[in-house]
């Protein structure tokens, strides 16, 4: 029988993060301004919101927060985020909006050097999308090899998640994309990325993967613990990180990125 999976702390990536923001403001010499806005009221965003204004107040980056009508005409949201953006006591925007606006045109209208979301994809752009920065973090923490590897991803589709995989492409990584956990591939992938509940995944990866990461938000993708905490099934994966998923990852790099904008 395998052995029951072991889920990898987080909590010394978050530590590592923090410090990190915390001695680029050292250097600076002055708190950095984040302005954050949300312009979406669905349970994920809301929750996002708090957790970075937690991450600013743990780390002791200056947060003003600002909620927009989730009606806002994409122009209107344009006009606004630019206004902020040439704001001098601004050092860094952070924007939470629904997926139906151009991002691309939103991280322009702030400026490649206050866009900390890593929406403006141009070649002097200072940062990454924060999903896959937290997710590029989280690979370098744990030390996981992508080179040569085979790396799987589970109910996505293919224009999810683009920049990760070219990311993982750059590292070496071979990709396979499927948008739900059935049929099964027909090898055994060394890394996987799973969008559902860990639940949904077939327990032969589970128990043949090296390593499977939830990114899903919140407890959305948590297992089932039994009463002395280890996982229900057996298994022998690496489950990374749980509970929160990339999720409590993210805000730390709202942070770390404010702090390097405001450089």
């Amino acid at each position: 029988m395998s052995e029951p999976a072991s889920i990898l702390s987080i909590s010394p990536l978050l530590d590592e993060l923090k410090q990190q923001t915390v001695t680029t403001i050292e250097t600076l010499g002055r708190a950095p301004r984040l302005a954050l806005l949300r312009c979406v009221s669905e349970p994920g965003s809301m929750f996002m919101e708090k957790q970075i204004r937690a991450a600013c107040r743990d780390t002791g980056v200056e947060c003003w927060f600002m909620e927009l009508p989730s009606y806002l005409a994409e122009d209107v949201l344009v006009k606004a985020v630019h206004q902020i953006g040439q704001d001098n006591s601004v050092d860094a925007v952070g924007l939470l909006c629904p997926p139906q606006y151009d991002k691309s045109l939103l991280g322009s209208a702030i400026g490649e050097q206050k866009d900390i979301n890593g929406y403006c994809r141009t070649s002097s752009s200072r940062f990454l999308p924060c999903f896959d920065g937290a997710v590029s973090q989280i690979l370098d923490h744990f030390q996981i090899p992508c080179d040569g590897k085979q790396i799987l991803f589970l109910n996505y589709s293919k224009a999810e998640h683009y920049i990760l995989r070219r990311i993982l492409g750059i590292r070496g990584a071979e990709l396979v994309v499927r948008e739900d956990s059935s049929p099964e591939p027909d090898f055994v992938p060394d890394l996987v990325f799973t969008a559902g509940p860990l639940e949904e995944v077939p327990p032969s990866l589970l128990s043949s993967a090296t390593y499977v990461v939830s990114v899903a938000v919140g407890s959305y993708g948590e297992p089932s613990y039994t009463e002395d905490g280890g996982i229900k099934c057996s298994v022998s994966a690496k489950i990374l990180p749980v509970p929160g998923g990339v999720d409590s990852v993210i805000p730390y790099i709202y942070t770390l990125n404010a702090a390097k904008a405001a450089k």
